[in-house]
């Protein structure tokens, strides 16, 4: 199921009106990433495919010109994905560090892929 966040912000100029209908697409083609726009906010959210097996990872994109010293999760950031054998494995997160004036290695998470049967 899609995971909540605390930090959904909703604005009428800021979402899909028929996400929905894009979600149940992206579902059906068996899509497994979908990356969005940015939230200033670190975001991974997982559905299951319609048909077979599957994951449809829908990530957000990370935004380097936004900055927050007191919380690492609405820093500057940006993320990495690594693709292995066509299917996600790992999203890396690299965060703006104001005492090192650089972006650094923030996390990491990794995902096992789900083999059709």
């Amino acid at each position: 199921p899609l995971q909540a966040t605390p930090f959904v912000k909703i604005q009428e100029t800021r979402h899909l009106v028929n996400a929905a209908d894009v979600l149940r697409m992206l579902r059906d083609a068996q899509v497994d990433l979908a990356i969005h726009g940015h939230n200033h906010h670190v975001s991974t959210a997982q559905l299951p495919h319609l048909r077979g097996k599957g994951t449809l990872w829908i990530c957000e994109a990370g935004s380097t010109s936004y900055s927050s010293p007191a919380d690492p999760q609405f820093s500057g950031s940006f993320n990495v994905f690594n693709i292995e054998d066509g299917h996600l494995a790992k999203i890396e997160t690299h965060l703006y560090d104001g005492y090192e004036d650089s972006f650094v290695h923030w996390r990491e998470e990794t995902y096992e892929r789900i083999l059709d049967a």
